[in-house]
């Protein structure tokens, strides 16, 4: 059972996770997720945003529960949804992706890992002030730049220590590459879905309008919270049979 309380049907009103997209752009795949068009504009059912946000809610939980040093990485590049991605990733504790994903973090972990040492080595040098201080000034502005351009890319899953177990996204058209590697190697995904895309390029789809700021940061944010409370529940019980276990 998910251990988040879902946001109410109110709250997804006010926040306008209901508005869709002109019903000119529609994707037919979402015919069972709109509940009507007026003044043109597709108009999501809620009821069914309830239903699959719950269905994710209690997936991520069996996730974490189930996945050994689970893996989740929160996907969103486009402008708007970029700043509420990074934030909740970073309250709930997992990886995030906002500029573009890195191509073969699925399926080429390996050779990727070595970039992500070289950024995290570039980092640790940055942090030393006597290395710093030992480089020549053209070395030192070299080593900031390369480490500026890299963040670009690997900021956001330079803690990941082995490839990514269940990706969550934010509009996954944008993001074909991820979704692509992920099937490929049979990874679990989440998608935040707009009435102009097909549900079925996500393993679990949310309908929910994915470009108003208030919607995406009510449904990431429970998301969020579902992962922070059910990794809190876990170290709880965790922390409990220990004792028992030293009883």
């Amino acid at each position: 059972m998910a251990t988040t309380t879902l946001p109410s049907l109110e709250e997804m009103l006010e926040a306008g996770v209901h508005f869709g997209h002109q019903t000119n752009k529609w994707h037919p795949g979402m015919k069972k997720f709109i509940f009507d068009a007026r003044e043109g504009i597709h108009v999501i059912n809620l009821e069914d945003t309830y239903s699959q946000l719950e269905k994710a809610f209690d997936f991520i939980a069996e996730h974490i529960r189930t996945t050994p040093n689970p893996q989740i990485v929160f996907i969103g590049t486009k402008r708007q949804a970029a700043p509420v991605v990074r934030e909740k990733a970073i309250e709930a504790g997992v990886f995030h992706v906002t500029n573009r994903w890195p191509g073969g973090l699925i399926t080429n972990f390996n050779e990727l890992k070595r970039a992500i040492k070289h950024y995290n080595e570039l980092g640790q040098v940055m942090k030393d002030a006597k290395q710093m201080e030992a480089l020549t000034t053209k070395n030192r502005y070299a080593t900031i730049k390369e480490h500026t351009k890299l963040g670009v890319i690997f900021e956001g899953v330079s803690g990941l220590t082995k490839p990514p177990t269940l990706l969550v996204i934010i509009d996954p058209r944008r993001e074909k590459t991820a979704i692509n590697e992920a099937r490929l190697k049979n990874i679990p995904t989440i998608g935040i879905i707009d009435t102009n895309t097909d549900p079925s390029l996500v393993d679990l789809p949310i309908p929910a309008n994915d470009d108003a700021l208030k919607s995406i940061e009510l449904i990431l944010g429970s998301i969020s919270k579902t992962v922070q409370n059910t990794r809190l529940a876990q170290k709880e019980k965790d922390d409990k049979k220990n004792e028992d276990t030293k009883e």
